[in-house]
């Protein structure tokens, strides 16, 4: 299901990509689904090198949920919430969450990038008046850094690889040269 999601979000944002500037509405879908995306390629290389189902909750439920395990009596299963986009994206840089190093991988501006697009969308999420007046500048530069990074990530070799189906692969690859 999170596959066909991540994909889903990829041709969600290429469809939205070709309306553009013609749909003004368009800008605001591709910042979504930009970062949907990101969210999404941030969770595939986390999930595949963990073996705990932890590597995307936000740090308080990774915790309860660590400890839950290790727990000898039976207590209810905490409630999970999952990390940030941000806390996603600072957390895949870490070689110890992923097999890969990607510290390197993006410099500063196209990490800022990808803030302002999350910024942007949870403003237009959110409903707040602001993120209905589309701040446009830096645009282009910001979704370039942000599929950038999803290129990366999902190119990337994770360790549990034969988790992931070959048509899901074929798939992943052609919305990413799409885009």
């Amino acid at each position: 299901r999170q596959r066909q999601m991540c994909i889903r979000d990829r041709l969600f944002t290429l469809q939205h990509l070709r309306s553009l500037p013609q749909n003004i509405e368009s800008f605001r879908w591709t910042v979504v689904g930009s970062v949907l995306a990101l969210q999404g390629a941030c969770v595939h290389q986390l999930h595949g090198h963990d073996t705990t189902g932890t590597s995307t909750l936000a740090a308080s439920s990774r915790r309860k949920v660590i400890d839950h395990l290790h727990e000898r009596k039976k207590s209810p299963f905490p409630k999970e919430r999952m990390a940030t986009p941000i806390e996603l994206l600072e957390r895949v840089k870490f070689p110890e969450e992923t097999a890969n190093d990607f510290s390197k991988s993006w410099d500063e501006a196209d990490a800022k990038n990808c803030e302002h697009f999350v910024m942007l969308r949870n403003e237009f999420i959110h409903f707040l008046p602001q993120g209905w007046s589309h701040c446009l500048v830096g645009f282009p530069d910001s979704l370039k850094s942000c599929w950038k990074i999803i290129r990366e990530l999902l190119e990337a070799p994770i360790t549990y690889n034969h988790r992931l189906e070959s048509d899901y692969l074929a798939k992943m690859m052609q919305t990413l040269n799409d885009i």
